[in-house]
């Protein structure tokens, strides 16, 4: 057991090398100012960037002259991250400042090096870090404990297969030897206990989890695992070979944890959820084996209520809500029965960060949420809409117009009086519509007040526009028979007739009518090719559903 007064050794790195780095956290720090007062977002993962363009090798150097705590796993990681840094800082107590970590859950390369570089002097690291980055953090930092969580599939377009993900673990443990860290892993993952079976070490925790789908194989010979009847719970083992569940020195009895002399303590968690006392097993492990004492620990894993948003409630006027995140099937079998409102908000994303592939829709069990109100929102909604259908799920679509759709009084009148009197004045600037659409819509957008966001809901961005041009048109004239509603009631008719298939008369007669300055000269061969492609980009993007009236009336045919 290591002791939480040992301090490390400070980096002994050259002067020119600590000048390099100083300069480039100055300037990611103004980067990352900029990114806050542009309203895009903390900049943690911008000022990393910065910092390990300027000094390639800053991960690396800023992990020198540390001890090193790294947390990784598919599902948990951020949470479990959250709570062993708040048991390690309850350890230390007044000595609280030496610990860094990296809260908001920047967890590769950059973000990690970002974190590192705003506390030079913190000499203990408790650091979330991705499952790709797991083999550099062994190699460059030399942990002294890593946590492995589990293993399940996520974000196949940039992990590929999770098999490979644990050999690169299981290889450079092996390669470390007896140098490597000490690991704290479930027992209860069979790709988890093969990646760790090279470990010098290792803390074996038995969690309590209900998903068991991605670990049907067993990940050295093949052969299908079965499950054996074990005390507590069942526990599963290969008959092809000797891989089996080890024996573990803390276990989850329900909502309390089993110690390895026997006892039990039952953490006073503040955030829900069965998953999450196994999160804190593991936390609760790791925690004790760099010298926190158990009741710290505990009180400080209370302390934590939303890490980096997870669980946090919002008052939306009357109404409380709670933000669950999951982005895999495992995740969403763990937090659905979370969600016991009536109605509750689906809202599925699809961005590099968390994956663009959304196959995994269809391994989430949705038929649980039979006889609620479900609304579908987020960029993929129309996906979700569909596996609901199958799920036999009644659901209503609202794809982030909500806002639009439900107006206060004079909210319409009021805002397409200026977006009216630009397009024109803009129209009159380019003479023809068509041939610059792209750059009269972010003209029109930027200046009207309140009109930005709809820009960026339509998904129109300047970067777009050489590789969507058409699709970017077809959206822009969805938005804009949508915004021509002359009231609220025709407002959510616009979506919904979209969602549904129905036609929107009122809000395409008041489109039609609204259109009269968008007619283009047909005479030019340009202009007609240009309703040509904005027809056949409708067909090609169906969830847009334009009304072919006012497509025709938007470009003059």
């Amino acid at each position: 057991m290591a002791s939480l007064t040992t301090k490390a050794t400070p980096a002994a790195l050259p002067v020119a090398t600590r000048l390099r780095l100083s300069a480039a956290i100055l300037a990611g720090n103004a980067a990352a100012l900029a990114s806050r007062l542009a309203g895009k977002g903390s900049g943690a993962s911008v000022r990393g960037q910065i910092l390990t363009r300027l000094v390639p090798d800053a991960f690396a150097l800023l992990l020198q002259g540390r001890r090193v705590l790294a947390v990784s796993g598919t599902n948990g990681k951020t949470t479990t991250t959250h709570l062993l840094a708040a048991a390690i800082r309850t350890g230390l107590g007044a000595d609280a400042s030496r610990l860094v970590t990296n809260a908001d859950g920047a967890n590769l390369h950059y973000g990690i090096a970002s974190a590192l570089g705003q506390q030079r002097r913190a000499d203990i690291a408790v650091l979330e870090t991705d499952e790709r980055v797991v083999s550099d953090m062994i190699a460059e930092a030399r942990p002294e404990l890593l946590v492995l969580l589990n293993f399940s599939r996520d974000q196949l377009d940039r992990h590929h297969e999770i098999k490979a993900l644990g050999r690169s673990w299981r290889e450079a443990l092996e390669a470390a030897g007896h140098n490597g860290p000490m690991i704290v892993a479930n027992a209860c993952d069979p790709l988890v206990v093969w990646s760790a079976g090279t470990a010098a070490k290792v803390i074996w925790v038995e969690t309590d989890t209900v998903w068991h789908a991605d670990g049907a194989l067993c990940p050295a010979c093949g052969e299908l695992l079965v499950r054996v009847p074990a005390q507590g719970r069942d526990h599963w083992d290969c008959p092809g070979c000797d891989l089996t569940q080890p024996p573990a020195s803390y276990r989850v009895d329900g909502a309390s944890i089993a110690l390895p002399d026997g006892s039990t303590v039952t953490p006073n968690l503040q955030v829900p959820g069965s998953f999450n006392i196994s999160n804190a097993a593991c936390a609760l492990a790791a925690a004790v084996e760099f010298g926190v004492g158990v009741q710290d620990a505990l009180d400080g894993m209370h302390t934590v209520t939303s890490p980096a948003g997870r669980f946090a409630t919002a008052i939306f006027g009357h109404t409380a809500a709670r933000l669950l995140l999951a982005k895999n099937p495992a995740g969403w079998a763990e937090a659905l029965p979370l969600a016991q409102s009536d109605p509750v908000v689906l809202a599925i994303d699809s961005v590099a960060a968390d994956g663009k592939d959304v196959s995994w829709l269809w391994d989430v069990e949705y038929e649980q949420l039979a006889g609620r109100t479900v609304v579908c929102s987020g960029p993929r909604a129309h996906d979700l809409a569909v596996r609901l259908d199958y799920a036999g799920v009644e659901h209503r679509i609202d794809a982030g117009f909500r806002h639009l759709s439900e107006p206060q009084a004079g909210w319409i009148e009021h805002h397409n009086r200026p977006f009216l009197a630009h397009l024109e004045a803009a129209r009159a600037r380019h003479h023809r519509v068509e041939a610059t659409i792209d750059d009269l819509v972010f003209e029109v957008l930027q200046q009207a007040d309140g009109l930005l966001a709809i820009a960026r809901a339509l998904g129109i961005t300047r970067q777009s526009k050489a590789v969507a041009h058409e699709k970017m048109v077809v959206r822009f004239v969805h938005g804009l028979s949508f915004l021509s509603s002359s009231t609220p009631r025709a407002a959510a008719a616009a979506t919904g007739g979209a969602a549904s298939g129905t036609r929107p008369v009122a809000t395409r007669a008041a489109a039609c009518d609204r259109f009269r300055f968008f007619r283009a000269d047909t005479a030019t061969p340009a202009s007609a090719a240009a309703g040509r492609r904005a027809r056949r980009s409708a067909r090609l993007v169906p969830v847009v559903k334009i009304d072919q009236d006012v497509l025709d009336h938007a470009f003059g045919h």
